[in-house]
């Protein structure tokens, strides 16, 4: 499973083997005319091969911005620090050619629109391929056909050699991104990162996908880290669930101990504004929106819309503290040890 990072650890020993992603301190800002805005403050996760982390939270609230860090598709006015290492190698130290390179054989993504991550006139064989022997050199056209073929049947798309010759236009939503997500397996990564993979597609699909992933994942023993709004999702496919508003993790813990027992007020709204199978209510909406990333309010940035706030909310940034084994909160009304300095 994966776990967070703890800075009591830093200076000692790693371990042998590498996890298959570790962040630490991710700080992402975007830079305008108009200022600067942090649109991820301070992260640090670290995901295990074979482990999946989901990162959950309403819209805006930074995830999809931390993805994009990791892999290094942020606009070029974009300041990234921190630490990002996939396997061992520290992304954040390469040289931009060695960046590009390690695209797709150490760290890929999956888009949450298939339509817009294909290239409408080029077939599936083509775009399959051109990736196959971007990854692999050395390797030639009949060679990369058949590896485009033994994607295509990993990712389990019925007649598959027929559907190499297709155009995108020609494939179901649920099929483009099977071979959104052969294309971008075909260098096997070490961290394969989703964003929203299955916004697009109907519930029957969507389960299908998410035992997909699953397969996949065991097959080629790379880590995992979905980024949904989906709590369904995180419950189906995560090992931990961060919780992640205005920039930063709020909660961070095992899917069952975040899910089943949440404890900061922010994640108990997600969880009540969700549609839950026999549910004999309606969903309770959190009350008000995200803040603007360049006009936080002091102190806990939810304070604004939380039915628990107290004075001391207002006072400065809550510290992480430990709820449970493995489990954290920054929430002032927790009583527990510091989990980490903030």
């Amino acid at each position: 499973m994966s776990t967070l990072t703890d800075t009591r650890q830093v200076g000692k020993t790693t371990p042998a083997i590498a996890p298959a992603l570790h962040v630490h301190g991710l700080v992402t800002e975007f830079r305008s005319r108009r200022g600067t805005v942090r649109a991820v403050d301070g992260v640090s996760l670290t995901v295990p091969r074979g482990g999946v982390l989901a990162v959950i939270g309403e819209s805006g609230s930074g995830k999809s911005a931390m993805l994009r860090s990791i892999i290094g598709i942020n606009p070029p006015t974009t300041l990234i620090t921190g630490e990002i290492s996939v396997g061992g190698r520290d992304l954040l130290t390469m040289s931009p050619r060695d960046r590009r390179k390690a695209r797709g054989s150490d760290v890929s993504m999956v888009f949450q629109d298939p339509l817009t991550a294909l290239d409408p006139v080029y077939t599936v064989e083509k775009q399959l391929t051109e990736a196959i022997r971007k990854h692999h050199e050395g390797i030639d056209r009949s060679q990369a056909r058949k590896r485009a073929l033994e994607l295509l049947e990993l990712v389990q798309i019925p007649s598959a050699a027929a559907r190499l010759t297709a155009y995108p236009s020609e494939l179901s939503g649920g099929m483009r991104q099977r071979v959104v997500i052969a294309m971008a397996i075909a260098g096997r990564p070490t961290v394969l990162l989703a964003d929203e993979p299955t916004t697009a597609l109907d519930v029957t699909v969507q389960a299908r996908m998410m035992r997909l992933f699953r397969q996949i994942q065991r097959e080629i023993d790379m880590g995992l880290v979905v980024v949904t709004h989906d709590l369904g999702v995180a419950a189906e496919l995560a090992d931990e669930v961060a919780v992640m508003y205005a920039g930063r993790f709020v909660e961070y813990g095992s899917a069952v101990q975040v899910l089943t027992a949440p404890s900061h007020p922010y994640t108990e709204g997600l969880i009540e504004a969700n549609v839950r199978a026999g549910q004999d209510r309606r969903p309770h909406a959190i009350p008000g929106a995200p803040p603007s990333l360049d006009q936080l309010p002091p102190g806990c940035a939810f304070a604004p819309r939380c039915g628990y706030a107290i004075g001391a909310c207002w006072d400065g940034r809550p510290a992480p503290r430990v709820v449970d084994a493995g489990h954290w909160s920054s929430c002032q009304l927790v009583r527990g040890e510091t989990a980490l300095a903030s």
